[in-house]
């Protein structure tokens, strides 16, 4: 599942280790709320990040946002941090997912 994204260098390589762990320790009956555990937490890490960033990065991301919503084409931005960026750490998101899901179970029912 995480392969491609590997590949592309969109996700590390401990990140990719930390989700595949996580995912066999609870198991192929929790794994849809491990996924969306984890996506709902990836959010909240990278909007802490967003925060984070310098002002220009910020409206740099907005108008990045603005283009792909207008013209469905997403723009080639910068992968790592840097100048002022700061790059999502998703192995704390996906920890915090497997987290939640390992202690509540399913949390949405």
């Amino acid at each position: 599942l995480l392969w491609r994204p590997w590949l592309k260098g969109w996700i590390g390589g401990g990140d990719v280790k930390v989700a595949g762990a996580s995912a066999a320790w609870l198991g192929l009956t929790l794994l849809p709320e491990f996924v969306l555990a984890t996506s709902v937490a990836g959010g909240l890490v990278g909007g802490v990040c967003y925060g984070l960033s310098k002002a220009s990065v910020r409206s740099e991301v907005r108008g990045n946002l603005r283009t792909a919503a207008y013209t469905r084409l997403v723009p080639q931005v910068p992968i790592r941090g840097g100048d002022g960026r700061i790059s999502v750490p998703y192995g704390v998101a996906v920890a915090i997912g497997a987290t939640i899901v390992a202690w509540i179970g399913r949390p949405w029912l």
